[in-house]
């Protein structure tokens, strides 16, 4: 794997762990950023939550303030970044909020594979920023450690018609979902091979999240897009300006037009894989990489949860907690936190 971190310590635990998270910003960038959020916003006032849980500045259809919105976001970090990176680029960046919403999960996935799936070296990653303090009740990031280890696939657009491996798990991925409490600042820096999501934002006021994308400074951008049989990928040799003009959305409808997009370079086809494992064996592969289940004993999504499961229980205090009953409740909570 390409060395982009200056910290020795740093690059082994993203290479590990998938994931890094660093004390990035300092006031004069976190003031910058808010003030640049609060001229998006007056401009962008009817945002929503969308399918993915939150709003993506990204997906927005004014392709000019895009650009001039993520060039901001670029100039802005660049003297952070070049604190902590070497040997990097960056592309594209964006505002990620996610609205109150008890409902608004953004469910455990993989990210689109961005560079050359030939190159064994080569990756790309996601500086996801917060401009305030976060926790879990708050949408807070989180991941499955290690699992850019587990499904090494090309991941490629669009929804809904393209279906990948970790979509299969996202109950088990939930249960599993390690969500750190991050600083006014912090970065998670992650690989986007790894699983990550966000619980709903249960606070009283938005979620907001920078996100911009790096990779290595020799790794071309690549997108990945279904042919019409549905087995296969065009892989397509491209620029930031791709990602500007072409989210799910736009993407989706080039697909349903078999559009072949032959103004960028067309670097091949690529083979649409699976990996089938059964829940069990995945489960156990992610206990192997030091995961454990995600008891938030303060987490209100889980409070509702458990209050709508007991209020719909109607068997009586006897049936409920019968002897065989409470000896499953027993070994189930052993084997799960052993």
């Amino acid at each position: 794997m390409y060395k982009i971190f200056k910290n020795e310590n740093n690059q082994i635990q993203f290479e590990n762990n998938g994931f890094v998270q660093l004390s990035l910003l300092g006031i004069n960038s976190i003031n910058s950023l808010k003030n640049l959020y609060d001229e998006y916003i007056r401009e962008n006032k009817h945002i929503i939550n969308s399918r993915y849980g939150m709003h993506i500045s990204l997906n927005d259809k004014d392709i000019s303030s895009k650009e001039k919105l993520i060039k901001s976001i670029q100039s802005i970090l660049k003297n952070d970044l070049d604190n902590i990176f070497e040997n990097y680029k960056v592309h594209l960046g964006g505002f990620l909020t996610k609205l109150p919403d008890s409902k608004s999960y953004t469910y455990p996935h993989q990210d689109w594979t961005f560079v050359d799936n030939n190159d064994i070296n080569a990756f790309s990653s996601t500086i996801w920023i917060s401009l305030s303090n976060l926790s879990i009740s708050s949408g807070s990031l989180g991941f499955i450690k290690g699992s850019h280890k587990l499904f090494d696939e090309v991941i490629g657009s669009p929804s809904p018609v393209t279906y990948t491996s970790a979509q299969n798990y996202s109950d088990l991925f939930l249960d599993y979902l390690h969500v750190p409490e991050v600083k006014e600042g912090d970065a998670l820096i992650f690989n986007n091979k790894t699983i990550h999501g966000a619980f709903p934002n249960l606070d009283s006021c938005p979620r907001v999240a920078i996100a911009i994308g790096i990779t290595p400074e020799k790794c071309d951008l690549y997108h990945y897009t279904l042919t019409q049989n549905k087995k296969r990928f065009r892989k397509l040799k491209v620029d930031e300006l791709f990602f500007m003009k072409y989210m799910n959305e736009e993407l989706y409808e080039k697909y349903q037009q078999n559009y072949e997009f032959n103004e960028y370079e067309q670097a091949g086809e690529v083979d649409v894989r699976f990996t089938s494992i059964e829940k069990s064996e995945l489960e156990n592969k992610i206990i192997v990489l030091e995961n454990t289940r995600n008891f938030y004993e303060t987490n209100p999504i889980q409070k509702e949860q458990q209050a709508y499961i007991e209020k719909a229980d109607s068997r009586t205090f006897f049936q409920k907690y019968s002897f065989k009953n409470i000896f499953r409740e027993v070994i189930y909570r052993f084997r799960i936190l052993k």
